[in-house]
């Protein structure tokens, strides 16, 4: 059985690092059970993890969906049967939320134990529904892929937000949702303030790194959230330059000697 290492003394703490610390979690799940990004078809994530997508007619009591621990290992969704033929990724994916978050599911044992099997669960907090829909946003739009491509869809002034969401199978609000975390939109980081590269006058692009496989920055781990790094590099011959934050990696490159 696959287990995902969750420190639950995270979620308590404040708002920024709490996000941090579920996006990770998510990069974790995503890595642990190989799932391609993006995902085309949530229903095959959650069998691929022990669970079953069951459709009901209950609409407004399961309208956005319960959950129902069937077994030590396995678990069921409950959604409405009206949207059975609907694109139901963020609802699923919001649930699996509540399932590793709050129901300990592969991250606790002690917490899922104390699950009865069974028993439907709705979560009606407003903390633990920001906290799931934030993890079906990061799930459904890991980091370091959500950036490539936020970047690949730029273009000076612009960014092509429902080629964005159109990758990624979500909606177009979804999709500016995950740019707001990352404080990239039209209006900040815009591409057109790169300058062309120095050395073959071509295009450069921004992107993610992992901040631990990068040794000559490791001393800026410290001023680092997320472990992720930017880089900015030339489509054409390959020159680049990294920061810990868009805002100085521009800087960076755009500083001419």
């Amino acid at each position: 059985m696959k287990y995902v290492v969750l420190n639950y003394d995270k979620l308590i703490e404040h708002g920024f690092e709490k996000a941090i610390f579920i996006d990770n979690l998510a990069e974790k799940i995503i890595n642990a059970y190989n799932i391609q990004i993006p995902i085309i078809d949530m229903k095959e994530v959650i069998k691929s993890i022990g669970g079953r997508i069951m459709y009901k007619n209950n609409y407004y009591e399961l309208i956005n969906g319960n959950i129902i621990k069937t077994h030590d290992r396995k678990f069921d969704i409950l959604l409405p049967i009206l949207n059975k033929n609907s694109n139901n990724n963020f609802t699923i994916a919001y649930n699996l939320g509540h399932i590793f978050l709050h129901m300990g599911y592969r991250t606790d044992f002690l917490l899922w134990n104390k699950i009865i099997i069974d028993k439907q669960y709705k979560f009606i907090s407003s903390k633990q529904e920001k906290q799931s829909e934030y993890f079906a946003l990061s799930l459904l739009m890991s980091k370091n892929i959500f950036l490539k491509i936020f970047c690949k869809y730029s273009d000076d002034n612009t960014v092509d937000m429902t080629e964005v969401a159109n990758y990624f199978n979500v909606s177009i609000s979804q999709s500016r949702r995950r740019a707001s975390f990352f404080r990239i939109n039209k209006r900040k980081y815009k591409m057109s303030v790169l300058k062309k590269c120095p050395f073959c006058g071509n295009r450069a692009i921004i992107f993610p790194r992992d901040l631990i496989k990068e040794k000559n920055i490791i001393n800026e781990m410290e001023e680092s959230f997320n472990n992720v790094f930017y880089s900015i590099e030339c489509e054409h011959c390959g020159a680049s330059i990294v920061s810990i934050s868009l805002k100085k990696v521009i800087d960076k490159w755009n500083r001419r000697i």
